[in-house]
């Protein structure tokens, strides 16, 4: 991160009244009025598509696995309903790896860039500008 030095002063009314956003939001986090214009950081990708579509076939193995030993559910014949089972299976699971590789992919190149990003910003307590200071 780059040294800022000197006096930092708001560039839009010129208040030394200011402080980074990062700090300003983790002392609004317990109050019900956030900072008006402070933006909450940037959030790491969550795997819950990736996740559900993945379970999902074994789930849904499983449960017809259940119904078939305890309800005897042999109606439609047992070729049938593991085509089904495989067709369902081999539709979902790559999707749900194709949503793991993005949600790591942002995680790992993305999330860190826009964290840093965020972390280099400051707020006036004054006007509410947010900006980043000059370097020197």
């Amino acid at each position: 991160m780059e040294k800022v030095t000197g006096e930092i002063r708001c560039p839009q009314c010129m208040s030394s009244s200011v402080q980074r956003v990062e700090v300003a939001h983790m002392q609004d986090l317990g109050k019900q009025d956030l900072l008006d214009g402070s933006p909450s950081p940037p959030q790491p990708a969550n795997y819950k598509a990736a996740a559900w579509l993945v379970c999902a076939p074994v789930v849904g193995f499983t449960v017809i696995a259940i119904l078939n030993v305890f309800l005897e559910i042999w109606m439609i014949g047992t070729g049938t309903l593991l085509g089904v089972m495989l067709l369902v299976a081999g539709t979902l699971i790559p999707i749900g790896a194709y949503f793991f590789y993005k949600d790591t992919r942002y995680d790992l190149h993305i999330y860190p860039r826009l964290l840093e990003a965020w972390k280099k910003n400051w707020i006036c307590q004054s006007c509410g500008d947010i900006f980043v200071p000059e370097t020197h």
